[in-house]
């Protein structure tokens, strides 16, 4: 069975496909990025995008995004309302970005976005 975590990253890259943009690559030193924010959300109980630029420290990235969703019972159903979301969809959709790397914890999921240099 298919992880929820690259499910999602699948059905991110086939919007952006639909779109004619380049599929997104992994970038791992943002991954463990993303599973930090993620948990940070979940054990604080914070649910803003408060603190998100600290999640691209060290990281070398020219343009940045990020994109929270929570209580999804699906990464279809997750990724159905992010792209009915204008805000997260213009995330996916950003011709500029050339990497995503997504956490889940528990119930919370962070998608981070990124323009690698």
């Amino acid at each position: 069975m298919i992880s929820q975590l690259l499910l999602l990253f699948m059905l991110t890259n086939n919007d952006r496909a639909r779109a004619n943009l380049a599929p997104l690559q992994t970038y791992p030193q943002m991954a463990q990025m993303a599973g930090v924010r993620a948990k940070y959300l979940y054990d604080t109980g914070q649910w803003s995008h408060l603190g998100w630029k600290n999640s691209f420290v060290n990281l070398d990235c020219d343009y940045i995004g990020e994109n929270l969703a929570k209580n999804y019972p699906s990464a279809i159903s997750e990724e159905k309302a992010l792209m009915d979301s204008p805000t997260h969809r213009a995330n996916i959709l950003k011709p500029n970005y050339t990497n995503m790397s997504i956490g889940i914890y528990k119930n919370i999921t962070v998608e981070l976005f990124c323009e690698k240099n």
